[in-house]
């Protein structure tokens, strides 16, 4: 038998999800898997990153949309190596709303990421902000109408043709 938990979003619409899904209720924290592994814990007043309420440095606002900085920094994330990619993914991921849904990473040397708009505007605001970048022109793949988004990045070659770039051009 599946035990569900009920949560409330923040449009204060009710949300059920599996105990077992990738967000479990942990008495009123929320804990989210993140890509890199490991876990990373929402504190319980869903202040600071997560921009539910007050705090410095908000990436969401109070009604949970992406901040124009948070847009901002997606469009100037320099991405150099495979951690500085793995860590504008984990931000992604972050920013993303309903992540369980619209947000879809596979892979280990060749990654397939999945984005699922679901329609909302702030996952929509993401997008045009990824369009803007060269992330969008390195490793998107295709569009779908509906919201539908996917890219391939391959790891390996991707970051070997770079410092072979780099070494050439000095």
């Amino acid at each position: 038998m599946i035990e569900y938990a009920q949560i409330v979003d923040t449009t204060r619409t009710g949300i059920t999800l599996p105990l077992n899904s990738k967000r479990l209720i942990v008495g009123s924290d929320i804990t989210t898997s993140r890509i890199g592994g490991g876990r990373v814990k929402r504190p319980k007043d869903m202040t600071g990153i997560w921009g539910r309420s007050g705090g410095q440095n908000q990436m969401l606002d109070k009604d949970g949309y992406p901040t124009d900085e948070s847009l901002q920094k997606i469009e100037s994330w320099k991405f150099t190596n495979e951690s500085k990619l793995r860590g504008l993914l984990d931000f992604l991921n972050d920013l993303w709303h309903w992540p369980d849904f619209g947000f879809v990473l596979k892979g280990k040397n060749i990654l397939h990421l999945q984005l699922h708009t679901g329609g909302w505007s702030g996952n929509e605001s993401i997008i045009f902000a990824l369009q803007n970048t060269m992330f969008w022109w390195c490793f998107w793949e295709k569009s779908v109408r509906g919201g539908h988004y996917y890219f391939k990045i391959n790891l390996k070659s991707f970051f070997k043709k770079a410092d072979t770039k780099r070494r050439l051009n000095g």
